[in-house]
């Protein structure tokens, strides 16, 4: 089979085996090879560093060490190369002891030829490149694993690893923080510790049905429900639940937030909200008062008149006429400043009562609080009409309705 070369660095101290381990791989008939030979151990080692072989033969003994030597310090430097030892006689204990030092193989000089040379080369190949892929897919695996572990403890919210027979398996430190629980009190009991009474049955019959059907109700789905901390005490809580499949079966990652403060917070919105609305009306009825009170008071006779408009089952403008003396044009916006009242000619009817001048202001400032619109029409002896705008279709409707 042929393929790219393989390179081979020999460490070998006589010229003769550089030549004799040069033929036997040049006899082979599969993949070629690029020898490269040191005769020490030094340059060896210095070789080895440039990360460039496929393979290193070293011969057992050499000027300055031996292949025991050679070794271990190509484990202390770290280097990553399968190695073969060479020995010029067969010893047990030799072998032993070079396996046990990191060799990849063990090889007789005497007793090579060809096919054994590359054979041994080939074994000693693929098992290191099978091994350093074992080791980094390991190293990756574990890299996500501390990844995964990190992301998991440095959440606030409480992450949770359950099996299919919802039993804790995984617990971090946000679980801990909202149950109280601490890791080792609560690894292999059943999640539903975590859970009020009145949720259990319910979850046991969630659980078994997924083992009868591969289906959960709540698998995939954001839940609102309550949880019951170590001291006893309920707490709302919003659920994340996934589930997975592996070799050794299914399990379940609860994700849970403690949504109290959230609760806490819709509250006081709504409280708010109630508040609002409240003065809202209180603000209305204070309107409609005043605007009552200032027809009433400039109408010695005839009649004053509410009429409301409504479109769609809903009030959108209110007229408050009477029949009283009316105000002059250029009078028509001014009443609507503080402490100003209506001037007109002599009445043989005067009002029925004064006032501060006030009341016209405060229901124009809180018809604009309250989003509407205030205006008025008014003609001198026929009276007048202030018309309350509730929304901004209100405007649609003509004034003379």
């Amino acid at each position: 089979m042929s393929g790219a070369p393989l390179r081979v660095l020999l460490v070998e101290d006589q010229e003769t085996g550089y030549w004799i381990t040069r033929r036997l791989l040049a006899a082979t008939a599969g993949r070629p090879f690029l020898l490269d030979w040191y005769p020490a151990v030094a340059g060896g080692l210095e070789a080895l560093e440039k990360g460039i072989y496929d393979v290193c033969l070293v011969d057992d003994h050499l000027p300055d060490g031996d292949g025991i030597g050679f070794l271990q310090e190509v484990h202390r430097r770290g280097l990553k190369s399968p190695i073969i030892l060479l020995t010029g006689q067969g010893n047990d204990q030799t072998g032993v002891d070079a396996m046990r030092a990191g060799a990849s193989d063990f090889l007789v000089k005497t007793e090579l030829y060809p096919a054994l040379l590359e054979r041994s080369i080939r074994y000693a190949v693929d098992r290191f490149r099978a091994f350093e892929e074992r080791r980094r897919a390991n190293g990756e695996l574990r890299a996500s694993e501390l990844r995964f572990r990190s992301v998991v403890e440095s959440a606030n919210d409480a992450i949770i690893l359950a099996d299919e027979n919802a039993r804790i398996m995984l617990w971090n430190k946000g679980a801990e923080n909202i149950f109280q629980y601490r890791e080792d009190e609560i690894l292999g009991f059943p999640i539903e510790l975590l859970l009020p009474e009145r949720y259990r049955d319910s979850q046991r019959v969630g659980f078994e049905r997924f083992r009868l059907s591969g289906k959960f109700s709540i698998v995939g789905k954001r839940v609102e429900l309550e949880g019951l901390r170590k001291d006893g005490s309920d707490f709302p809580l919003e659920l994340s639940l996934a589930s997975w499949s592996a070799n050794e079966g299914t399990f379940f990652t609860a994700v849970i937030r403690d949504i109290t403060e959230r609760r806490r917070a819709e509250e006081q919105r709504l409280a708010m909200e109630a508040a609002q609305k409240a003065n809202r009306a209180k603000s209305s009825k204070q309107v409609l008062i005043n605007l009552l009170d200032n027809a009433l008071k400039f109408t010695s006779r005839g009649s004053v008149t509410i009429r409301v408009h409504v479109v769609e089952h809903k009030p959108v403008r209110i007229d408050i006429e009477d029949t009283g003396r009316g105000i002059p044009a250029g009078q028509l916006e001014k009443i609507f400043e503080p402490f100003q009242q209506v001037t007109a000619p002599a009445s043989p009817r005067p009002p029925r009562r004064g006032g501060t001048g006030l009341g016209l202001a405060i229901s124009r400032s809180l018809c604009e609080i309250l989003g509407y619109r205030l205006e008025v029409r008014s003609r001198l002896g026929r009276g007048s009409t202030f018309t309350i705008l509730l929304n901004a279709d209100s405007h649609r409707l003509p004034l003379s309705a």
